[in-house]
């Protein structure tokens, strides 16, 4: 790659006290580690109140426009993913489309999330957003403070990157 590929990671859960946050600062670093440019959105930090596509700051707008892909870190509650994570995805004006996204499900239980991404491929797919394998699947999120200490979640995660980075070139060579 010429320049540093810019990936955003978006924390998609404004919960007080969720265990997803602690998932951020592995892919983070792991992503660091392979020279990117990292940004980390929380949907904590966005309007709530809205979903006119209007709402959020420019700054935002900006950070997923210049984004060549996108790692979404999705907690599983109520067999779903949260609504503002909803509503930041119905604000977007075309920031996705064409690009990577890797999902990262998050659970307290033993299904990693698989249902909460399940969900959320058919916005991703309206957004035209290219959802890559593949997906990160954190289980019993609480037993353990180093999610990707685990063998498992360690190797998932670096496929995901590896995936990711290979849609990114060629998909920002495509992008108008």
């Amino acid at each position: 790659m010429n320049q540093p590929l810019e990936l955003v990671v978006v924390l998609g859960t404004a919960r007080e006290g969720n265990q997803s946050s602690k998932v951020v600062p592995g892919i983070v670093d792991a992503a660091a580690g392979r020279d990117w440019k990292v940004t980390t959105i929380e949907v904590a930090d966005q309007p709530q109140s809205s979903t006119d596509r209007e709402a959020g700051d420019q700054a935002f707008r900006s950070q997923l426009r210049d984004a060549d892909a996108f790692v979404l870190v999705v907690p599983e509650y109520n067999h779903s993913f949260p609504g503002e994570l909803k509503i930041l995805l119905d604000r977007q004006q075309g920031e996705f489309a064409h690009k990577p996204v890797g999902l990262v499900g998050v659970s307290a239980g033993g299904t990693g999330g698989v249902r909460a991404l399940s969900s959320l491929l058919p916005v991703l797919y309206t957004l035209r957003a290219v959802s890559v394998l593949p997906q990160v699947l954190i289980s019993k999120v609480r037993e353990t403070a180093d999610v990707f200490s685990v063998e498992r979640h360690a190797k998932q995660l670096e496929a995901m990157l590896g995936e990711l980075e290979f849609y990114a070139e060629p998909l920002k060579a495509a992008r108008p």
